[in-house]
């Protein structure tokens, strides 16, 4: 039966067929038992048994730090098995073993061994995880000094010899090992053997922590990505796959999100609502910067505008480049009505269609057009209240009028939201002149950006961590997950 890890789909699936062989390599805390956890748990729900054989944790330790994935229930159910070797690894010392320590060793391993496979025969196992590949060698040897690349050539007979005995019996066999500074495995032999290679690690991204998962060889299996973006979050380690613009098969208007607090209006992202606690604060100026290669601010933008409009409230956007109001119509009224589109919405474009009277043409003065702004975001104060949310394209704005104008005009907006109590979202692309200018104005700065082809969020002000937007569109509408990258 194929495995595929949670958030790779077609045709990007980690296929691990019966009486395959594969390794996981990484360092401490890159998510490894956890993946071979996972691996044993995912195989029991659809019938396969499995056998976990320990050797760097204890079953005791196991069974609390994997409570949230069941483990305990499905081997209370006899669909996995444990073998505990903890105790045998423990009592090879750092000092060479005596000749008596190791011939024990050695007849407790084989003992071991005789028992893997009885426990294979008399309860059908069909998926066995060996962790640590490393603490197992050790059973075989009694010699913790022998796992150099010097002295493999036995070590490497014995684990061939395991991986055809499990092919053998019909048995996946997932070999889990600690990594190396020096290479992807310790022994230098571990690849060859296996048909697919994990290689799980952790890095600093813009001081940020982020996890990543690379495929280094699938046997048999093509795929056209090897590095994914990864997280831990909820206790299971899965991927992200690379992001692409999503709408729902038939669109549907969703029920408002209530504003969290009188003082906050909701971003109209549940996810992101909890990050801000409580929303975008009433009278605030807040940068959302667009890393390149991103492309799109539709996911963060298309549910706060449907939000704001679905709660009454009037709408000023100056359309960034790259948009139209045309195709911002084509989805929007779906999700809010002709009626509130055409009525609550003011536009302004460069070179707007004619014949559409809630969209203005923005004038070549710069000065001029910013007070037709504000005297548009006065309109819709005095028809639907307080706050009116503004859209404003600072790419369109910056290549239409001078610099010095512009920051200076960007100042009395700022000045403005924060008197009136409206909220005022900046939309700029990563490298524009006026992003670092505008960013020391910012209540909240915000950057999308990709990671290996993923779509990303994070804060720069608040400072946060990078969550992972990923779009739900089960309900008919955009909805937005932001998942942690922990």
């Amino acid at each position: 039966m194929s495995w595929t890890i949670e958030g790779l789909g077609r045709p990007f699936d980690l296929i691990i067929p019966q009486r395959s062989a594969s390794l996981i390599v990484g360092e401490c805390g890159t998510g490894k038992t956890t993946l071979g956890i996972q691996y044993l748990v995912d195989g029991a729900k659809n019938g396969e048994k499995g056998l976990l054989i320990l050797g760097e944790q204890s079953e005791r330790d196991s069974l609390r730090f994997f409570k949230h994935l069941n483990l305990e229930t499905y081997i209370e159910d006899e669909k996995i098995v444990i073998l505990d070797a903890t105790k045998s690894k423990l009592a090879v010392t750092e000092a060479i073993p005596t000749a008596s320590l190791v011939k024990s060793l050695r007849a407790e391993f084989n003992s071991t061994l005789v028992r893997v496979f009885e426990e294979i025969e008399k309860r059908g196992v069909k998926r066995l995880v060996i962790d640590s590949l490393q603490s197992f060698l050790i059973l075989i040897t009694g010699d913790p000094n022998i796992l150099t690349p010097k002295t493999f050539s036995p070590i490497r007979g014995h684990i061939f010899k395991i991986v055809e005995l499990c092919r053998m019996y019909g048995v996946s066999t997932l070999f889990i090992s600690e990594g190396s500074s020096v290479g992807r495995a310790p022994l230098g032999f571990e690849e060859y053997i296996a048909d697919s290679v994990l290689v799980l690690s952790k890095r600093r991204l813009n001081n940020r922590k982020i996890r990543e998962i690379t495929f280094d060889k699938i046997r048999g299996v093509r795929i056209s990505q090897d590095t994914f973006l990864a997280t831990m979050e909820g206790g299971r380690l899965r991927v992200f796959p690379p992001h692409r613009k999503r709408l729902p098969p038939i669109l549907l208007q969703p029920e408002p999100v209530p504003d969290p607090h009188k003082d906050y209006i909701s971003t109209g992202i549940e996810d992101l609502d909890r990050i801000l606690d409580g929303g975008f604060e009433k009278g605030s100026w807040n940068l959302i910067e667009v890393a390149h290669g991103v492309g799109t601010i539709y996911e963060i933008t298309l549910p706060l505008l449907t939000n704001h409009l679905n709660l009454g409230r009037g709408v000023v956007m100056v359309v960034p480049e790259g948009s139209s109001v045309e195709s911002l119509r084509r989805i929007e009224e779906h999700f809010v009505g002709k009626e509130r589109f055409e009525e609550q919405c003011i536009f302004f474009e460069r070179t707007p269609p004619e014949d559409i009277h809630h969209v203005e043409s923005l004038e070549d003065n710069g000065a001029n057009a910013f007070q037709i702004i504000r005297s548009a975001q006065e309109e819709l104060r005095q028809k639907y209240g307080t706050p009116v949310l503004t859209f404003l394209g600072l790419g369109t704005l910056e290549h239409a009028y001078d610099f010095g104008i512009l920051v200076t005009e960007i100042g009395k907006t700022v000045a403005d939201s924060r008197t009136m109590g409206d909220v005022t979202m900046a939309l700029t692309k990563e490298g524009q002149r006026c992003t670092v200018t505008v960013s020391y104005m910012a209540t909240t700065h915000w950057k999308l950006e990709t990671i290996n082809k993923a779509l990303t969020i994070h804060g720069i002000i608040p400072q946060t961590e990078y969550y992972a937007v990923e779009m739900d569109i089960s309900k008919g509408y955009v909805r937005p997950l932001l998942i942690p990258v922990v």
